[in-house]
């Protein structure tokens, strides 16, 4: 598994998160399993200039063809060592088009989502959802109907372990999972995201739930994407498969910027429609969690929620454009009234952050890419291949997934 390029590879990702410290709530680093030795020693060093850090990501660029690694590999290594540098660029002052920097970090080139895409939401939203009153106001109402009464809100730890339970055992149909493989669950914890989950190496993960979420509707989607056969479910099964097994150790680490990401995404935003067939969710959610909480499942409103989940999909583009209009220098009050008309919000979320504001991008493109493949006829088993083989954004444009 040792191998000093290697070595170094995480050393740059490392040193990359420990300037993004000191600018940024956010970390560069999602996970990290790797030697133990290698943060201490970036941990107890100076920190490394990022024009320095510039140069050796040129260098491992320019060593990666002597180490021999399989094509496939070094194509991988390749796109995330671009998207260390564009990184280590930015932290060195430089500045890139929306479109070159999205392209450089995440592989894949957005553009300008057309309006009509969102249009088409809207109307999908009004034609599912019945009642009189603004969309924003039947839309409310509908989603009240699925709200953990507040006085059950000690309740919601047990639900989310009841949910968990479900969702890991249709995961086990899927995919095999190692056997010492756990989720450690915090519920009720200040976050701005609806939940996290921080991969901690050896099978583990803790989750974090944020303490204002409580609709349970909701709830399996959520911890689909976050655990059962979502992100927990990928990292484990990367972890064995090419960290273990084939000694992969560039898997010991995850940037959040990065091709790898976009990827992760579109695993976690697809998760649930793989061990749940449309409609098969609320059917689960009326029989093992709505009564527990005295929800009566037949004085909810029935409406199409496949066209509800189709335009909740279509608008994820919404906030790739508000980015590309914060880039052009657009009024910050035109950018809210535009969020505003298609998200009955205006909650700017990572677009707040100059470092991670081209995050959004992998909720819909990595959704996107990752689904054109599950239309497929042999959809489970290129599920199964997402969640443990190493793959960049750029190959699935291609005709058929590569091989190694």
């Amino acid at each position: 598994m040792y191998n000093s390029w290697l070595e170094d590879y995480m050393l740059l990702a490392l040193r990359i998160d420990k300037l993004l410290r000191g600018l940024s709530d956010m970390p560069y680093i999602d996970y990290y399993y790797g030697p133990a030795g290698l943060k201490q020693r970036v941990e107890a060093e100076t920190e490394v200039p990022a024009g320095e850090l510039v140069e050796n990501a040129l260098a491992l660029a320019a060593a990666l063809p002597e180490q021999g690694f399989e094509a496939r590999r070094s194509r991988y290594l390749h796109k995330h060592i671009r998207a260390m540098e564009t990184m280590s660029r930015k932290l060195n002052g430089e500045r890139f088009s929306l479109e070159d920097e999205v392209e450089r970090c995440f592989d894949i080139r957005p553009s300008w989502i057309l309006e009509e895409q969102f249009e088409e939401a809207l109307a999908l939203y009004n034609e599912a959802l019945p009642g009189k009153g603004t969309l924003a106001r039947r839309l409310f109402e509908w989603r009240r109907q699925y709200q953990l009464p507040w006085q059950k809100l000690d309740m919601l730890p047990q639900l989310v372990e009841r949910v968990f339970a479900g969702v890991r055992n249709r995961t086990k149909r899927l995919v095999e999972l190692p056997p010492e493989e756990t989720i450690e669950v915090r519920v009720n914890v200040e976050t701005d995201m609806g939940a996290a989950c921080w991969y901690k190496g050896g099978y583990r993960s803790e989750i974090e739930i944020s303490n204002a979420f409580s609709n349970l509707r909701s709830l399996p989607d959520l911890l689909c994407h976050e655990g059962y056969p979502g992100h927990h479910t990928e990292y484990v099964l990367k972890e064995r498969h090419l960290y273990r097994q084939r000694g992969y150790m560039e898997q010991a680490i995850g940037m959040i910027i990065s091709p790898q990401a976009m990827i992760s995404e579109g695993i976690a935003n697809n998760a649930g429609e793989m061990i749940f067939a449309p409609g098969e969710m609320d059917q689960w959610l009326a029989e093992y969690i709505y009564p527990a909480v005295g929800i009566e499942v037949n004085k909810i409103t029935q409406v199409d929620t496949i066209k509800l989940n189709r335009a909740r999909d279509l608008l994820e583009g919404v906030r790739c454009n508000a980015l590309f209009m914060m880039r052009e220098g657009r009024p910050e009050d035109e950018i809210m009234d535009y969020m505003a008309k298609y998200l009955q919000g205006t909650n700017l979320g990572l677009l707040d952050d100059s470092w991670h504001e081209c995050y959004v991008f992998t909720y819909y493109y990595g959704r996107q890419l990752v689904r054109s493949w599950l239309q497929k006829e042999d959809r489970e088993a290129i599920f199964r291949r997402f969640l443990v083989e190493e793959m960049s954004p750029s190959d699935l444009l291609q005709p058929e997934l590569p091989e190694d």
